[in-house]
């Protein structure tokens, strides 16, 4: 009996891991940019001397498991919606994920070198056109 409830628990699994693949990439890139948030976050806390703490860490991580959530919640979306209307909802929200870390990063990036990057990079762009 054992061995046909690991069996079944199996076929779950690959049936979930079948399931979810399309959206493996997206909540893997959202990963990495919320990776990148966090380290550029803990320098910037750093330079401003303010202390680092493993709760930072842990909101991070939740902050992850949320958009993961969010991500493959809305896969489930695009399923139960299919053949009916063909927009695809998880990389959408993958995307506005992705913009919201990449402008946390470039925050956290002014914050840590004293710059700001958005005109650092402006006026790079209008000194080439000159």
């Amino acid at each position: 009996m054992r061995e046909n409830f690991l069996k079944y628990c199996w076929i779950f699994v690959e049936y979930l891991i079948f399931f979810f693949s399309p959206v493996g990439w997206l909540v893997a890139g959202v990963g990495i940019m919320i990776s990148f948030d966090w380290l550029t976050g803990v320098v910037a806390a750093d330079k401003r001397g303010e202390k680092i703490i493993s709760g930072g860490f842990f909101r991070t991580f939740i902050k992850f498991v949320m958009y993961a959530i969010g991500i493959t919640s809305t896969r489930m979306l695009e399923i139960m919606l299919q053949g009916k209307i063909e927009i695809p909802f998880a990389s959408l929200l993958a995307g506005f994920i992705f913009v919201i870390e990449y402008k946390s990063v470039m925050e956290n990036i002014s914050k840590a070198t004293g710059i700001d990057v958005w005109q650092f990079v402006k006026d790079k762009l209008v000194s080439i056109k000159k």
